[in-house]
């Protein structure tokens, strides 16, 4: 999510289409990533109120994993390096292969996770991340896996 250049008032928009806005000028900002927004040292606190919500509506990320497992023993070695490597970029397991069944169409799943993370951004750094690289090798190595990364609503 970007914010434009912001002069006389803010406006923050969240995602059910309202607008929250700030009347004075307290910022300058130009094409900044909300992360950025994040740590600026407001002192105001209706004005850190409003920017604290902003960053609370920011969209959600998933990671969603359609796994056959081809090597059990590998996979299990996999799972146990897994958890350490999203803490970092603050993924959490939302389904780590719970039952699965198919309402509609052909899709017959495997095994399915469903991770989160608090951008788009920080789920991406972590799949190509150094830290995930050893345990990616080998899921890659004990599986056949079909992956996705969808953004979703906070």
């Amino acid at each position: 999510m970007q914010m434009g250049r912001i002069i006389d008032r803010v406006e923050i928009r969240i995602l059910s289409g309202k607008f929250a806005q700030i009347s004075r000028k307290f910022l300058d900002i130009t094409d900044r990533p909300i992360n950025f927004i994040a740590e600026l040292n407001v002192t105001c606190p209706a004005h850190k109120y409003l920017i604290d919500r902003l960053i609370a509506y920011q969209m959600k990320a998933y990671i969603i994993v359609d796994i056959t497992i081809t090597d059990p023993s590998r996979y299990e070695e996999y799972k146990k390096l897994t958890l350490a490597t999203l803490q970092p970029f603050g993924g959490k397991f939302i389904v780590r292969g719970g039952k699965a069944e198919g309402l509609e169409g052909d899709w017959q799943p495997g095994r399915i996770v469903v991770t989160e993370f608090p951008s788009l951004e920080k789920a991406k750094a972590w799949w190509s991340s150094e830290a995930y690289a050893p345990a990616k090798a080998m899921r890659q190595s004990a599986s056949v896996t079909q992956m996705i990364v969808v953004e979703g609503v906070a």
